[in-house]
């Protein structure tokens, strides 16, 4: 094996621990940003990720996290209190796209289903 990061094993109390601190973080933070709560705490960010699937609290914060981020993003991109180009660029990090869903379909019925939506979610 090479020299990479040793293996991190937190215990239910450590996870717990980790998701309160995490919490914290978050509610005091206007824009949460994961890499610098994981370099203010010394823990790996890949770190959380792995215990994401492994520990309800960990699972739970970092969904917290994802939801106050971009709606963060998303409202401050709007209304021009940030940066637009970093808001949309941040944005597609966490999944946003600016390409219609019609033009992604490569099945005709998908495309299909893409323009009725689109169409009925018109104002």
């Amino acid at each position: 094996m090479g020299a990479g990061h040793p293996v991190t094993v937190w215990t239910e109390k450590r996870c717990t621990e980790i998701a309160e601190l995490f919490l914290r973080y978050i509610n005091d933070s206007a824009i949460p940003i994961l890499s610098e709560f994981a370099y203010q705490n010394k823990i790996r960010r890949q770190t959380l990720y792995e215990y994401e699937e492994k520990n309800q609290a960990i699972s739970d914060a970092l969904e917290y996290f994802r939801a106050k981020k971009e709606a963060q993003l998303e409202k401050g991109g709007l209304s021009g209190d940030l940066n637009t180009t970093m808001s949309i660029f941040s944005l597609k990090q966490m999944g946003w796209k600016d390409k219609p869903a019609i033009e992604e379909a490569t099945d005709p019925i998908e495309a299909f289903k893409a323009i009725i939506e689109t169409v009925m979610n018109r104002d």
